[in-house]
């Protein structure tokens, strides 16, 4: 069963910490929109005798977290989709959602494994990620700032690891307890607890002020069910929860990394309005 709300704050408390390497030098290899040399993917040594990345090796998907500098703001899942050199798809769980369609995208990725991608929404907040991958081929740890219309900045560092493709993500890792918060666009917060089973479908769930714990929603058994959308970056789409006052909560879209230890997504709450949500454990 849910945990006592009080959980939530050394929950919150646990930051992951990710090494910040993030300048970017010659020899690159880039992406603007429509054109990218592919690579061989190889990641095979140059003539040197040191190891030389080719933009194939950025090619596939990739998932992780977002981590604030300002411990006060809440983590995000984030995931970026590549193909043939260039970014598909990238969503993060502060709710920021971007393709070809709806951004300006710039990706640079160069011989010495460094990356800068550069997304400017036509729509909505704008992202920037600097970092390196690691010579195994599978993480990229760095940089990251996300900026809205408002003028609202979030910086911090991200991890971000390769994704097996299709089945990467069972939904077996929502199984269990999940403590955290709810907050609108002005960071103003309610505590959250959920408990799904080993299918998704929701055991119980409690929305509670801070402070006084007073129950603001409360959710009996079944009263939603988590499904991917896409299984190899643990996106799950329009996620519905009917709590027992009538009242419903709603998410576009919710985010769960490979770990299974954080679920984020924007959503709106019929009585409390918009926001978005952050679930550790």
């Amino acid at each position: 069963m849910i945990q006592t709300p009080l959980m939530t704050f050394s929950r919150l408390a646990l930051l992951l910490t990710v090494g910040v390497l993030a300048s970017c030098g010659g020899g690159g290899l880039t992406s603007t929109g429509g054109s990218a040399g592919s690579g061989s993917g190889s990641g095979s040594g140059g003539s040197s005798g040191g190891l030389q990345f080719s933009m194939g090796d950025l090619n596939g998907d990739w998932t992780g977290e977002l981590i604030p500098d300002n411990r006060t703001l809440i983590k995000r899942n984030v995931y970026i989709r590549v193909a043939n050199g260039q970014l598909t798809d990238s969503a993060e769980g502060g709710g920021g959602d971007w393709d070809p369609s709806n951004a300006s995208i710039q990706l640079d990725f160069n011989t010495q494994g460094f990356l800068d991608l550069a997304i400017d929404s036509l729509v909505d907040e704008d992202m920037t990620l600097e970092g390196t991958m690691n010579v195994a081929l599978n993480q990229i740890n760095g940089t990251v700032s996300i900026l809205r219309p408002d003028g609202d900045l979030f910086e911090g560092t991200f991890e971000l690891r390769r994704s097996s493709g299709a089945g990467h993500f069972s939904i077996g890792l929502s199984e269990g307890v999940w403590q955290g918060q709810g907050s609108n666009s002005r960071e103003r917060f309610r505590i959250a607890g959920i408990e799904f089973d080993r299918d998704g479908v929701v055991v119980e769930a409690k929305v509670l002020v801070p402070g006084s714990l007073t129950t603001v929603h409360f959710y009996s058994a079944g009263a939603g069910t988590l499904v991917f959308a896409d299984d190899a970056i643990g996106r799950i789409n329009n996620v519905l929860l009917a709590s027992d006052d009538g009242s419903t909560l709603s998410f576009e879209f919710l985010l769960i990394n490979d770990a299974g230890t954080l679920i984020t997504g924007p959503g709106v709450d019929s009585t409390l309005g918009a926001g978005k949500v952050e679930l550790t454990r």
